[in-house]
């Protein structure tokens, strides 16, 4: 794959807007349940360029228990990065390959978002203001989507 250094700006979406950090993991979980699920609180199917991904409420909330991420904060980042990624890898874990969709942000640092399909299907994201070097070395695997 070439390095991203090669890519265009174009290649870059602008990022969206970054949430409040929550104080309670309450507050965070209603913060997340809200920005991705919406208001009917409920599963969501997110159509990828390979196929859906199906978002459930009950595995989605373990994202918040780690309070020093604060990862309440990207929940904007995500329906984007699954349905427009840049890539998708499939990628091998110790207990299994799991798949990866890398979606790209542009601000005032340009920003990795990862968002890594469980095989339980729940959802783990990362954003992470990242380096070109770092961002190549995240793409590792099998890849089964390129933009």
């Amino acid at each position: 794959m070439p390095s991203v250094r090669e890519l265009s700006n174009s290649s870059y979406a602008d990022a969206p807007k970054l949430l409040p950090k929550q104080e309670s993991i309450k507050r965070a979980k209603a913060q997340v349940v809200e920005t991705i699920l919406g208001k009917n609180n409920s599963n969501r199917s997110i159509q990828t360029p390979l196929e859906p991904v199906i978002i459930q409420k009950d595995l989605l909330l373990h994202i918040i228990k780690k309070r020093s991420a604060a990862r309440e904060r990207y929940a904007n980042f995500i329906i984007p990065s699954l349905a427009d990624p840049n890539e998708i890898w499939l990628t091998s874990y110790d207990d299994g390959f799991r798949r990866r969709f890398i979606k790209l942000f542009k601000g005032k640092k340009n920003m990795l978002v990862i968002v890594r399909e469980n095989l339980d299907g729940s959802l783990l994201w990362n954003v992470i203001p990242a380096e070109s070097t770092y961002i190549n070395r995240q793409r590792t695997g099998v890849l089964l989507y390129e933009k």
